[in-house]
């Protein structure tokens, strides 16, 4: 992959190929789940519960997780640099890809996508407080290359 910086990210540095790549071998979840699970299969999942408008921010919006990692949500808000870098992060990531990566209905399928997630590939009786039901389909996990794969011809799909 290209170099990018992190606090100054410039647009023309970033490849969806990277992204795909990337995103298709960081782990979900910290890697505590029964069946490897990772961000680019988060990603098309949440495109997967959006309309058709949406589709395209949804594959994207945890795409700048490419370059920082998956960080568990109650560790994002203790450091406090992850959000700034993330938000410039996405600000290039929507000038690139021509996209808003803020429309309130990808919230909602990300809190979909979370609460399938912990149904489907946690499934250690933990419980703690989802707002949101899971989607009414079961999550099958694919291997990283299919995952790969999947994600760019989706990205290809929504971008002709």
């Amino acid at each position: 992959g290209k170099a990018v910086y992190f606090l100054d990210p410039d647009p023309d540095q970033i490849t969806i190929e990277d992204i795909a790549h990337a995103l298709s071998r960081i782990s979900r979840w910290g890697g505590h789940t029964q069946s490897f699970w990772s961000v680019a299969a988060h990603s098309l999942l949440v495109c997967q519960l959006l309309p058709r408008p949406l589709k395209l921010p949804g594959l994207l919006h945890d795409a700048h997780e490419w370059i920082i990692g998956d960080v568990p949500t109650p560790l994002k808000s203790m450091l406090h640099e992850y959000g700034p870098i993330a938000a410039r992060l996405d600000a290039a990531i929507e000038q690139k890809f021509n996209v808003s990566l803020h429309d309130p209905a990808i919230k909602m399928a990300d809190a979909i996508a979370l609460a399938t997630e912990r149904r489907d590939l946690r499934n250690n009786g933990e419980q703690w407080p989802i707002d949101q039901a899971a989607a009414s389909f079961h999550i099958v996990p694919l291997n990283i290359e299919l995952t790969q794969a999947a994600f760019l011809k989706e990205f290809k799909f929504l971008t002709q």
